[in-house]
């Protein structure tokens, strides 16, 4: 058995330094700069569903945009509230009489139905979208559209960020979020397009509605969107990194909340589209449950100790040179080491926690059971 632990310890270290230098290098491939722009117009996109204490501030980041009011409309999609999202809205719009917003509500039920009748009422070809919980920066719109001027463009994905984090949990958030973004981002400069956030995404509207959605799961839009597109035309996929675009969410209140939330992305995974989006899936998994077993034979007392701790601390160099590199460049701060650290260690077990709960729970979304 030890054995079997020593081969894979040295097959996984292999593929683990494979898989974070194409990061890297889809990181430091990532172009963020277009030099040409046009005077495009642009249909801001928002699904919400009891965000009566979020959707304000989202609104009035995105009225502060840098960007020509007389060039972009706001259509906001009002997912069956059982709060007073609606009359909040109804109310920014009336006070803001000179940004062109629409308020409609969902006649079908789940947030894909919502987006597929907002995108119906949507004017402009390119489509801007994003989440009710958010804020955007006031370069957002000029940022995540300007590259449309390429006629090979269909699709860009933006980078999103925790924030606040204001406890050991949420930065804990934080920095794992940044993880998935950073690889995410990577993998898609270098053909590997198979993640985005729905909270910080642009496309063709022409691109979204020939697209055929056959997923029997009531969330995942922006994953089973970027797949689908990247198996019918990878090259028009662009993965921004740049700080002008970043859209800030708030992290999971509790435990609870972030391993429902997490369970719930993991869940689709047998649904992706795309090979490599399973493939990418299934190698994280066996990495955790690798170093789970490696933790575990260190905590034995083994003799056969100096392959084992290697493994660990080579993992976390390799991990925290990805986390490292996006840090700088998109958040323009460094990622805190012993956070980091401590990350590392809980890692496999969470990764566990999330499958316990995909296969033996539930999860929920707004209060509906998916």
């Amino acid at each position: 058995m030890l054995l079997l632990l020593n081969i894979l310890i040295v097959s996984f270290l292999g593929l683990h330094f494979v898989f974070t230098k194409v990061v890297i290098n889809g990181l430091k491939k990532n172009e963020n700069t277009l030099k040409q722009k046009d005077n495009h117009s642009v249909s801001v996109l928002i699904a919400a569903r009891n965000e009566e204490a979020n959707i304000i501030q989202l609104l009035d980041s995105i009225n502060k945009n840098i960007f020509s009011k007389s060039r972009f409309e706001v259509i906001i999609v009002d997912d069956h509230s059982e709060d007073q999202t609606s009359s909040i809205v109804n109310k920014w719009i009336v006070n803001h009489g000179t940004t062109n917003a629409t308020l409609m509500s969902a006649e079908g039920i789940g947030k894909k139905k919502a987006l597929k009748e907002g995108l119906k009422i949507c004017k402009n070809e390119i489509i801007l979208q994003t989440d009710a919980d958010c804020i955007v920066p006031e370069t957002w719109i000029e940022s995540m559209t300007s590259l449309f001027v390429k006629p090979d463009v269909q699709m860009v994905a933006g980078p999103v960020q925790l924030y606040p984090l204001t406890n050991t949990f949420e930065k804990l958030q934080g920095l794992e979020f940044s993880s998935l973004i950073a690889s995410s981002i990577g993998l898609s400069q270098k053909g590997w397009s198979i993640m985005a956030n729905a909270a910080n995404l642009a496309y063709l509207k022409s691109s979204r509605e020939h697209l055929v959605f056959n997923e029997k799961s009531e969330s995942g839009d922006d994953v089973f969107f970027i797949q689908h597109l990247a198996k019918k035309a990878p090259e028009s996929i662009v993965y921004l990194s740049t700080n002008a675009s970043l859209v800030q969410t708030k992290p999971s209140a509790t435990i609870i909340d972030f391993l429902n939330q997490r369970a719930r992305w993991a869940s689709k995974t047998s649904e992706y589209p795309d090979l490599k989006g399973k493939l990418v899936a299934l190698y994280v998994l066996l990495l955790n449950i690798i170093s789970i077993a490696v933790i575990a034979n260190l905590l034995s007392g083994t003799d056969d100790w100096i392959l084992s701790l290697s493994f660990l601390i080579t993992r976390f160099l390799l991990d925290f040179s990805i986390l490292k590199l996006y840090s700088i460049t998109t958040l323009k701060k460094s990622p805190n080491t012993k956070g980091v650290i401590l990350l590392s260690l809980i890692y496999p077990l969470y990764i566990l926690s999330v499958m316990a709960v995909v296969l033996f729970g539930k999860t929920n979304w707004k209060g509906r059971d998916l």
